[in-house]
């Protein structure tokens, strides 16, 4: 039996277009023969016909695929503004209780993917329980409220949580869904659960290359997203 590679996406009923799209691109380039492609959905709002259309869609490209939905609680999180309308992608932190992959990558909903996810899969982790890429140090990000919390004298690379890979085992030894449950419950959080893991993973994330996330609101990103294979 082929092993799998597991995608997971956050959503709830104001994104359902963005999980079409996302998913749509994830599998339309999805080029490894070795690994089935594995989508899990975490909701607490998506219905049945929901799922029933996003399959639809999935299906019209005849790609094989997976996909599994989780019904998720977040009442812990509730209390937490939603950002662009929608608190879906806070379920990201959700998942590495509730399913039991050794490794899973998370995307955003308003991701476009442009390569065989597979690449980035397989990247080397070293040992810390994910990896994501930087879009600015903590100092000069737009999370003016953290960089202030941890003071001037406190800086390095500020993660964009947008596409995330995760090791399993390494993110529930260290606890980090706790943890950033926790920092969510009294720190400054002016970007919800990215700020979180801002705060709880710094100094102990992998750094990947800026290919596997572009930021299409940067003008000074956009001849590399239509020239270069990125997510």
């Amino acid at each position: 039996m082929k092993s799998g590679l597991h995608v997971i996406f956050g959503a709830d009923q104001n994104v359902i277009a963005g999980l079409h799209v996302a998913a749509l691109s994830v599998l339309l380039n999805y080029t490894n023969k070795e690994r089935n492609l594995h989508f899990h959905v975490f909701t607490d709002t998506l219905t049945a016909e929901n799922l029933s259309v996003l399959r639809k869609t999935l299906d019209a490209t005849r790609h094989p695929y997976v996909l599994e939905t989780h019904r998720a609680d977040a009442a812990m999180l509730r209390e937490y503004p939603a950002l662009r309308d929608s608190g879906a992608a806070v379920f990201r932190l959700l998942a590495p209780q509730a399913i039991t992959a050794e490794r899973f990558i998370y995307l955003d909903v308003d991701i476009v993917c442009y390569l065989s996810i597979h690449e980035l899969w397989e990247i080397d982790l070293q040992g810390c329980p994910a990896a994501f890429v930087s879009e600015a140090t903590i100092q000069s990000s737009a999370d003016s409220a953290l960089a202030s919390l941890l003071g001037k004298g406190v800086d390095g690379p500020y993660l964009n949580s947008g596409v995330m890979l995760v090791d399993r085992n390494a993110w529930q030894s260290q606890q980090v869904t706790e943890r950033c449950v926790e920092y969510l419950s009294h720190g400054p959080a002016m970007f919800r659960d990215q700020s979180a893991l801002n705060y709880v993973l710094r100094g102990s994330w992998h750094q990947l290359e800026t290919r596997f996330n572009y930021i299409a609101n940067w003008r000074s990103n956009w001849p590399s997203m239509i020239t270069v294979d990125s997510l």
